[in-house]
């Protein structure tokens, strides 16, 4: 049974309950029902190095913990703490927020194209700058068309069995 609505003061029309979007209740249900074990199981397919702190930081967020299934390049880059600390704590910070993730890794200054390897084929960090990254015309200067372009040749040169050696 619902408690009566309370007339507002200003003599209006009293204001329905406001639900959160869809799209935004399916991603808060999400973050809440990762069980810990699949996380730490999906922390065991990174390198050795990477695992401690993957787990450490998908347990601070549940955002975090998403992303070690959904781009293992970002957590690599974030768990390594590759790159400058505000390019961090702005993609944690969109993370957080839900934004895409094609904009982590911009923040992250990472090759989107780079979200398509599994979490095999990072035995150590992506380097920063990336080498021949042509998405990167000056330091600091990131154009995601030019690696875009890039990465739909860059990926059929990609193992699809054993990737940890291919990338470094």
């Amino acid at each position: 049974m619902t408690p009566p609505m309370e007339e507002p003061r200003s003599g209006g029309r009293p204001a329905p309950f406001v639900r959160p979007a869809p799209q935004r209740r399916a991603r808060l249900r999400a973050h809440a029902q990762r069980p810990a074990a699949d996380v730490a199981a999906q922390a065991l397919r990174y390198g050795r190095s990477f695992r401690l702190p993957l787990a450490t930081l998908a347990a601070e967020h549940p955002a975090y913990a998403d992303l070690l299934f959904s781009c293992p390049a970002a957590a690599v880059s974030l768990a390594a703490r590759r790159g400058a600390p505000a390019a961090r704590g702005e993609a944690l910070y969109l993370l957080r927020r839900g934004a895409p993730l094609v904009e982590i890794m911009t923040a992250l200054e990472l090759p989107h194209w780079l979200k398509k390897l599994a979490p095999e084929a990072f035995l150590s960090a992506p380097p920063d700058p990336m080498p021949g990254d042509p998405g990167r015309a000056a330091p600091g200067g990131y154009d995601p068309r030019a690696d875009d372009a890039f990465g739909r040749h860059a990926l059929n040169f990609a193992p699809q069995k054993s990737q940890s050696a291919w990338l470094s």
